[in-house]
């Protein structure tokens, strides 16, 4: 930008910015982490009884036998994951 009694420079044209355009409402780290692990729940109890680890976090396994909504299956097959995700469980 020049001044307005700046007769001899020109008005300089920037380029648009690079990257993807703002969404203009952006969601912070905790309410990103938040829609995580309610994703995450809900993936898991829509049946308890065969749920699907394969999509759920390292962290979203612990929450599942660290006592917030763990039923003793649902938990035992969260630690059995967990243990084959760090190769202390085979098969």
């Amino acid at each position: 930008m020049k001044q307005m009694e700046d007769q001899i420079t020109y008005e300089l044209k920037l380029p648009a910015k690079r990257g993807r355009p703002s969404l203009g409402n952006p969601k912070t780290a905790a309410q990103r982490k938040t829609d995580q692990r309610k994703r995450e729940d809900a993936e898991i109890w829509q049946n308890p009884d065969n749920p699907d680890f394969s999509n759920i976090s390292d962290a979203g396994l612990i929450a599942q036998f660290s006592g917030r909504k763990a039923t003793h299956s649902v938990a035992e097959k969260a630690w059995l994951e967990l243990g084959r995700r760090r190769g202390f469980v085979t098969g």
